[in-house]
């Protein structure tokens, strides 16, 4: 079943109650909207209707749907029940987008990623169009390659650093700890969605055995930051991820001890193979929170369009 706009499922059951058809002017009429995005949403459709054998038809300056009445009467029922779009606003779909293709471990189909946000095939297109621009600022790289898909191209760290971030600047801290502190519960947060909940409260308890109690957080968000990083973290470890160098390798062997402890805690229940690497980032990071003169690092200077709060990810 294909996912269309409010706006999209009014051209078309406009165009598939009148086979005379109408002109653009009359669309811009009942729609309520500019020349300029009626075209857009036609170039939009063109794509949809092709796979559906139908065809928009310009004749005489008006346009209608084309195609044998089968494929007519089949478009005509699916106007009648697709689901409308998510309620997400532009800036959290896109996002959102960046967070499926980061966690992902292999090219995304744009059919695939539509599905999953519940938008439609062309509102991924062009919002993949601005993530690429965003993304490009930074060095890094959105890719497309004709029929294998989608997929971000940057090195484990910096892949970690913008899913964190982008977690951090989504979910607001009321919303994680009701979810973090509950053992069954269903979110309509996608940001939330995207963690698997069984890992993060394997993640939570390890480090309240192991971290938590050794060192001194001064806010709630440095406790969420921390959970993310490690419950991030683990979702790559276990897909086999390693992080490719240390970002700095500063911290104590103190640091890198707490780290073992809970590494120790998770591979009691998960089968896990933890690299060096991993250990002294994370140890970094720990290290970074157990101090009150280190500056936090995601704040609101925001640089890339699709809302992710990291300031010197790369």
């Amino acid at each position: 079943m294909v996912i269309l706009t409010e706006r999209q499922k009014q051209i078309l059951s406009l165009l598939l109650t009148n086979s005379e058809g109408f002109s653009v002017k009359e669309l811009e009429d009942h729609l309520h909207v500019s020349r300029r995005t009626v075209y857009r949403e036609f170039n939009n459709l063109r794509s949809i209707l092709a796979r559906a054998d139908l065809e928009l038809v310009n004749e005489k300056h008006k346009y209608s749907i084309q195609g044998g009445q089968l494929a007519l009467n089949k478009l005509k029922e699916e106007v009648q029940t697709t689901k409308e779009q998510s309620s997400m606003t532009m800036e959290q779909r896109e996002s959102a987008l960046v967070v499926l293709l980061l966690l992902a471990d292999e090219p995304q189909k744009i059919i695939q990623l539509a599905l999953e946000l519940q938008v439609s095939e062309a509102t991924v297109q062009n919002d993949l169009n601005v993530v690429a621009q965003s993304l490009n600022r930074y060095g890094i790289q959105l890719k497309r390659k004709k029929g294998v898909g989608v997929f971000i191209e940057t090195v484990e760290s910096t892949r970690r650093q913008i899913l964190v971030g982008i977690l951090l600047s989504e979910i607001n801290d009321y919303d994680f700890f009701r979810y973090a502190n509950k053992t069954d519960i269903k979110t309509d947060n996608f940001f939330l969605d995207v963690l698997p909940h069984k890992l993060l409260l394997q993640v939570k308890e390890a480090l309240n055995q192991s971290i938590f109690s050794n060192i001194q957080l001064n806010a709630d968000h440095q406790i969420i930051e921390l959970i993310l990083i490690f419950t991030v973290s683990m979702m790559r470890i276990e897909k086999g991820f390693a992080i490719e160098k240390v970002f700095s390798g500063k911290a104590t062997l103190k640091y890198q001890g707490f780290v073992f402890h809970f590494m120790a805690l998770m591979t009691q229940k998960n089968d896990l193979h933890i690299s060096k690497n991993d250990v002294s980032y994370l140890a970094d990071k720990v290290m970074d929170c157990d101090s009150e003169q280190t500056n936090f690092s995601y704040d609101n200077d925001y640089e890339l369009a699709i809302s992710i709060k990291v300031k010197n990810f790369v």
